[in-house]
């Protein structure tokens, strides 16, 4: 390999090495944002349900759930569709802000709570609310994004998430 060939190589391993780094760095602090919003919105809740029917069913959950299903309903196709939006802040919002946002494992560990002390119509309510209202608002959210940027012929056989 001669000297300039040399060079170009290591440019763009230095190139690589810097995308990769700042998807990394994207998808740390968007994610963080994600978990700062989701304690907010928590807290919050929880202060507006306090000894009513709703904290005993975790509505702070279902409600970060849901709002979560809307935004990645409603990015998806913004985000996928819309030139010039780069991959890293694609992948930043969508895996990073959301996933620190939603609590699927929260939800999880809420219901097993609820089946643990037999409140099976409490865990019935808590997962009908957040599985229907969680997949009413993803069709909602979608239905919008795909209103404000409409799939081509091409991307409608195509995995919206960008992973197939």
């Amino acid at each position: 390999m001669r000297p300039a060939q040399v060079g170009r190589s290591m440019r763009a391993g230095g190139a690589r090495y810097t995308r990769a780094m700042t998807r990394l760095v994207l998808l740390f602090v968007a994610g963080g944002i994600g978990t700062l919003a989701r304690f907010g919105v928590n807290h919050w809740t929880r202060e507006l349900t306090a000894g009513s029917f709703a904290e005993t069913i975790h509505v702070w959950t279902i409600n970060v759930n849901v709002v979560g299903c809307f935004l990645i309903g409603l990015l998806t196709p913004v985000l996928t569709r819309s030139a010039g939006v780069p991959e890293a802040w694609r992948l930043a919002i969508l895996v990073g802000l959301l996933g620190g946002f939603t609590t699927f494992s929260t939800f999880g560990f809420e219901l097993f709570g609820l089946l643990e002390k037999g409140q099976m119509l409490r865990a019935i309510a808590y997962v009908t609310l957040s599985c229907g209202l969680g997949l009413g608002a993803v069709w909602l959210g979608y239905s919008i994004g795909d209103r404000v940027v409409p799939a081509t012929a091409a991307e409608v056989a195509t995995d919206p998430a960008g992973e197939a």
